[in-house]
């Protein structure tokens, strides 16, 4: 007779646990896209996948160099309208010349600040932008493409709130717990 090996163990309770492995769909409620505004070339990617963005943060960048020239040939002009604005200002408080030139040196500066700001807005439409706080899920971009208006070049997912949908047989749907 062949000898066997027991091993004696002391008798304990201990919680029963019975699982079961179903498939579902993962659904991020705050899924959106970010595309671009304005049509224009990329010059950079400022994310990768899998990271977490935050509402109105920068994606990327389209090329606007013929605006970002606009703009300092705009920040000359406010420039010298401001010195003007301010020499008229100063004469029409000590009573030298008249309130014509001070209001013409007023109104040609504020009408180049209002240039300047909606060319700063025209700037702002070259940037892809996160509309919400998420993590990036897929980028279809890349440097040097030409992007247009519209075109879903950035996937963004809201984690903080998931649900999965999956059917369970009635079997079992009393006894589930997530």
């Amino acid at each position: 007779a062949k000898n066997k090996l027991v091993e004696i163990m002391e008798v304990q309770t201990s919680k029963f646990v019975s699982e079961i492995t179903v498939e579902g769909i993962v659904n991020a409620s705050g899924s959106t896209i970010a595309t671009a505004k304005a049509p224009g070339t990329v010059t950079d990617i400022l994310v990768k996948e899998g990271q977490t963005v935050q509402k109105g943060q920068i994606l990327a960048t389209l090329d606007r160099t013929a605006l970002e020239s606009s703009k300092r040939e705009l920040e000359q002009q406010l420039s010298f309208a401001n010195t003007i604005y301010e020499k008229q200002y100063r004469l029409w408080e000590k009573g030298i010349g008249t309130e014509v030139q001070y209001l013409t040196a007023k109104n040609q500066r504020d009408a180049i600040e209002k240039s300047l700001n909606t060319l700063n807005s025209n700037i702002d439409m070259y940037n892809i932008k996160s509309a919400i706080s998420g993590t990036v899920e897929s980028i279809d971009l890349k440097i040097g493409q030409v992007a247009s208006p519209g075109m879903p070049y950035f996937k963004l997912l809201n984690l903080s709130n998931i649900k999965v949908k999956a059917e369970v047989s009635e079997s079992y749907s009393g006894k589930i717990n997530a």
